[in-house]
This record gives C-alpha cells, structure tokens and sequence, in this order.
C-alpha cells in the first residue's frame, strides 16, 4: 500500500474538500474510523465518502465543523476464507480543520434536511341544520 497525494500524518483542510488516494497492488479488505478530539467515534457517513476505482482507494474529507479529527485505517489483503478477521491498524492521520464552508457541489449533496410542513389552523367545526324525521311505530 503506498500514499500517491498525502506524504505525512497529518491532513491540514481549511474548507472545502481534501482527497486521500492510496494506491493498492492486490485486493484489500479495507475499513475506517473516524473519531473526534475527545477519542468518541463519529458517524462518518456525512464526512467522508470512499471511492474504490482498480487500484486505487480513495477518502475525501468534508468536515462540518472546525477541530480535530483522528482519521485510523485498517486493513489487509482479502483472504481466500471466508470468516470474521481481525483486521490490523494501516495507517493513522490527524485531520486539523481551521474552517469549514458550506458550499456544495455535485459531488457531495447537501444533506437531505425535512422541512417541517406548516400546521393548517383546525376549521371550526361547521353546524349543519339537519332535519330529523322522527318516524313513530303503531
């Protein structure tokens, strides 16, 4: 596995996106994780996007918010079993994000956000004037 763009451990961002690309020479069983300044892992689905093309695999970061974010890759060559396997720390990287923009592209969508819809006031209840036919059995 080698680092084609990023050449030490730590991901300086200041907005916008950053990409890491690893180059691979056989297939890998990969993963992440991504934890806050306080060692909590975060819910990366929103930060950080994956992209596998041939030998290459690639993350980019679009962090929310300003601060510090600890970046862990775990990996090893896909075995030829299958089973559970423990997979072993790759790589670590610490991402500084001085500042965040929210602009965004159509590479990253923004985030599908409900809009609550606006309550229509309750009609007052209408009074219909009925005619009741009261019928009598001899």
């Amino acid at each position: 596995m080698k680092m084609i763009n990023q050449s030490g451990n730590m991901i300086l961002t200041w907005g916008g996106k950053r990409k890491l690309i690893l180059e691979v020479k056989d297939v890998m069983l990969i993963t992440y994780q991504l934890l806050d300044v306080e060692s909590i892992e975060m819910d990366s689905k929103d930060i950080i996007r994956r992209e596998d093309k041939e030998n290459r695999v690639s993350f980019t970061f679009t962090p929310l918010r300003v601060g510090m974010y600890k970046f862990l890759i775990f990996g090893m060559p896909k075995p030829k079993q299958k089973g559970k396997w423990r997979l072993p720390l790759l790589a670590s990287y610490l991402i500084d994000c001085k500042f965040t923009r929210q602009i965004y592209d159509e590479d990253f969508p923004p985030p599908q956000v409900k809009i609550p819809e606006k309550e229509e006031p309750p009609e007052p209840e209408k009074k219909d004037k009925r005619k009741i036919k009261i019928a009598f059995l001899r």
